[in-house]
């Protein structure tokens, strides 16, 4: 798969289009929440999603990019400042014994370092474990909110639209929307570029699928087909001089040695003919124009 250009080889014209990407989406999200309607109907939306297969999927790919935030470094040094404030706090609090303990730097890592692995290994078997408790009592509390919001409870259904209009509030903070969106659209040009990520191999994965699945029937090939032939044939058509153009710079751009190298590494045999044939015809004629000559002289 071709790697995603990095955004430091962006022209102009894409930087700007990127650029107004947030608002789009701002726009976008505001104007669908505002549109998702609050009663029963969304209740059983809910409940038939969370009993659907890419439901599944989207904890597996949840649980996993948690696991994979809960082994980076940065995370542990972060829990471990967290550590420090709670110290600091219990220690303001009147607490002794606790935040002199905490406040120890061995204790601390070794804490970090133990809940990091520990929801690391968690994490993961959420993951691929139908009936892991995590998975299971994630599963239960939002299938719980669904048949309440499905049957209509009052108290529900205020929640989620007091949910609403604080997303919409949030939204309006353009600023910060932005950033976000800035910031999430510079990981995923990263993680585009990156051999090891996570979307390119995705996106090559299921692109890769779903051509060969589109390619077994002979009528979809025959129409892939048609449209490669036609936009070749246009293209050439259209742009037959840039043919030229870069056979002559890339032969400009080589020596002379190496251009006779080459050569002869590819039309070898047919010179080789190319100077029998010129011995030969040249011996010949030098032979004619000796025996006229002496016929002549």
């Amino acid at each position: 798969m071709a790697e995603f250009s990095s955004v430091e080889y962006m022209t102009d014209t894409q930087l700007s289009r990127l650029k107004r990407i947030p608002a789009f989406l701002d726009r976008a999200l505001q104007r669908g929440l505002r549109e998702v309607p609050i009663d029963a109907s969304a209740g059983r939306w809910l409940a038939r999603i969370l009993a659907s297969a890419p439901a599944a999927t989207a904890f597996q790919t949840l649980a996993l990019a948690l696991a994979t935030f809960a082994e980076r470094p940065d995370t542990a040094a972060t829990v471990r400042t967290w550590v420090e404030r709670a110290a600091h706090a219990l220690r303001q609090g009147g607490k002794r014994w606790v935040p002199l303990v905490l406040r120890r730097p061995i204790v601390q890592r070794k804490i970090v370092e133990a809940a990091c692995a520990y929801a690391s290994i968690e994490l993961r078997q959420a993951a691929v474990e139908p009936q892991h408790p995590l998975r299971r009592a994630l599963f239960d509390v939002a299938e719980r909110f669904a048949t309440r919001l499905a049957n209509g409870d009052t108290t529900t259904l205020g929640h989620v639209e007091q949910l609403r209009q604080a997303l919409l509030e949030s939204l309006e903070a353009r600023p910060i929307i932005a950033a976000l969106l800035m910031q999430l659209r510079q990981q995923l040009a990263e993680d585009l570029v990156s051999p090891t990520g996570f979307l390119s191999p995705f996106m090559e994965r299921h692109l890769r699928t779903g051509i060969v699945d589109a390619l077994q029937e002979p009528q979809r090939r025959a129409i892939v087909d048609q449209w490669v032939r036609t936009t070749i044939d246009d293209l050439l058509r259209r742009h037959h001089h840039y043919i030229g153009l870069t056979v002559c710079e890339h032969l400009d751009a080589l020596d002379t040695t190496t251009l006779i190298a080459q050569i002869e590494a590819r039309v070898g045999t047919d010179l080789q003919f190319i100077r029998l044939n010129g011995a030969l015809v040249g011996g010949l004629v030098g032979l004619l124009l000796a025996l006229a000559h002496r016929v002549l002289g």
